[in-house]
């Protein structure tokens, strides 16, 4: 989907696509959104691309997000200000890739109903840097989540190998 100033073709797929293994996701229309807005605020033509490729080495971010199982008729619910996002970029294209997490009760693969602002604000933050644009001043980045420890045995990014919580831990 391009995305241009003042131009903006209609998104006709869906709103979310999980990938065959269950886990990861792709944000489609949360993507979307956040080109839109930053493309509104931005004084010259600006041209994003936002499609789904992954031949590019990604950067890794962290988003809050809350994920609920529905496990035997009761919901387990949790926070996490650790989801480990991946974001892909290549010119004037980009897209994110959002991890997903297992339930500490039943181990099923669940998709976090993100903070939207907070996602949108940090896929903004990157495309600005990506883009050399105007970066925005601390405080507007300053939104913080005291979440409990992150668990890797439950995080499908560690399981895949590629978040740097996981690598934190260990050094």
């Amino acid at each position: 989907m391009i995305i241009e100033s003042k131009k903006v073709k209609k998104w006709d797929g869906p709103e979310t696509e999980r990938s065959a293994s269950g886990d990861y996701v792709f944000y489609h229309l949360l993507n979307i959104q956040a080109a839109i807005e930053l493309i509104r605020e931005h004084e010259q033509p600006l041209l994003l691309n936002y499609k789904i490729f992954e031949n590019t080495k990604p950067v890794q971010r962290h988003v809050v997000g809350t994920f609920i199982c529905k496990h035997k008729k009761k919901e387990i619910c949790w926070r996490s200000g650790k989801i480990c996002i991946e974001i892909y970029t290549n010119k004037s294209e980009f897209c994110v890739k959002v991890w997903n997490q297992k339930c500490r009760v039943c181990n099923r693969i669940n998709i976090a109903e993100l903070d939207k602002d907070i996602y949108i604000q940090k896929v903004q933050y990157f495309l600005r840097l990506h883009l050399g644009l105007r970066l925005p001043s601390k405080q507007d980045t300053a939104k913080t989540l005291t979440t409990p420890p992150h668990k890797e045995q439950l995080c499908c990014a560690c399981a895949a190998g590629v978040c740097s919580e996981a690598r934190r831990t260990c050094e």
